[in-house]
């Protein structure tokens, strides 16, 4: 197919050439409407690479709604495009169970570190869209996005159920 094939479990696997013709969302600086068409044709779907030296990827469309995020709070912009990116990779059970680095000490051993392949990309894109902002304040915003989250996951089951959980 040109640069694209599957791996065994059905995977879309770019090739190197191909990686290296595809658009870095590090590269592009802060989209905007007009970028989400070429001559008439929805490209929001096009697949773009967070970080060069990373297989992350993520649509052009979804990139745009990370930065309308980050553009519309008054705190930190940079935090929230961190927990928006995170949504876009992990779902809530991962985020819940995970954590930012295998660094430091978890209480509970089924506590998994987050793919770090991810983590990296998105320290990469959020160093380069925001000077002044470094891997150890990134993973400290994943470490609080992850312990919110598994809050509120244990509230939601604890609400559904008599059972007291915890993780």
């Amino acid at each position: 197919m040109g640069g694209v094939d599957e791996d065994e479990e059905g995977e879309v696997v770019f090739s190197d050439e191909v990686l290296r013709a595809m658009p870095v969302a590090t590269e592009m600086g802060e989209l905007g409407p007009e970028d989400m068409q070429v001559n008439g044709l929805d490209i929001s779907q096009q697949q773009i690479l967070l970080a060069r030296g990373y297989r992350v990827f993520l649509t052009r469309g979804q990139l745009y709604e990370v930065q309308i995020a980050a553009r519309e709070t008054t705190k930190t912009p940079w935090s929230v495009c961190v927990r928006r990116l995170m949504d876009i990779y992990f779902d809530r059970q991962t985020l819940a169970m995970g954590k930012a680095t295998s660094h430091g000490f978890s209480n509970n051993p089924a506590r998994k570190t987050l793919n770090q392949e991810v983590i990296q990309a998105i320290k990469a894109y959020t160093a380069s869209q925001n000077e002044g902002v470094f891997d150890k304040d990134v993973n400290y915003v994943v470490a609080c996005y992850c312990r919110d989250t598994r809050k509120a996951f244990l509230k939601q089951l604890q609400a559904n159920s008599t059972t007291v959980y915890t993780l």
